[in-house]
C-alpha cells in the first residue's frame, strides 16, 4: 500500500511522508562517536607531549651531569690532583675541556630540539 500502488491520493501523501521521514533521520550516535574520537585524539596528543617533555628532561639532566663531571675534572687538573680521568691531562688542556663543555651544551640543545621536532612530526 505505501510503496506499491499509489492510485489513491491518501496513499501518495503517506508515501511522501515516509520518504521525507527517511531523508531526515540521523543516527544519534554519529555525533557522539566523532566527539569521543576527537577527545581521545586530544588525550593522545597530550600524552605524547608529556612523554616528549620527560625524554627532553632526562637528556638535559644527563647533559648537566656530564658538564658537572667535566667541570670537576677541570678543577682537579688545575689543582694538580690526579685521578684516573685526569691522569694524562695537563693544565693546558683545561681550556679545551671548557670549550668542550660549551660546545656539547649547544650541540645537545640543538639535537634534542631537532629530535623532538621529528618525533612530533612522526606522530602526526
Amino acid at each position: 500500500m505505501v510503496f506499491g500502488n499509489t492510485a489513491n491520493k491518501k496513499d501518495k501523501n503517506i508515501k511522501e511522508k515516509v520518504s521525507d521521514l527517511c531523508d531526515h533521520l540521523r543516527n544519534p550516535y554519529f555525533n557522539l562517536y566523532h566527539w569521543t574520537k576527537g577527545e581521545l585524539m586530544d588525550i593522545d596528543s597530550l600524552l605524547a607531549a608529556l612523554n616528549t617533555k620527560d625524554r627532553m628532561s632526562e637528556k638535559i639532566m644527563k647533559n648537566e651531569k656530564r658538564k658537572m663531571n667535566t667541570r670537576e675534572d677541570i678543577d682537579n687538573v688545575k689543582a694538580g690532583r690526579k685521578t684516573i680521568k685526569t691522569l694524562f691531562k695537563k693544565a693546558d688542556d683545561t681550556g679545551r675541556m671548557e670549550q668542550g663543555i660549551e660546545s656539547v651544551s649547544k650541540i645537545m640543545f640543538i639535537l634534542i630540539y631537532v629530535k623532538a621536532t621529528k618525533e612530533n612530526e612522526a606522530l602526526h
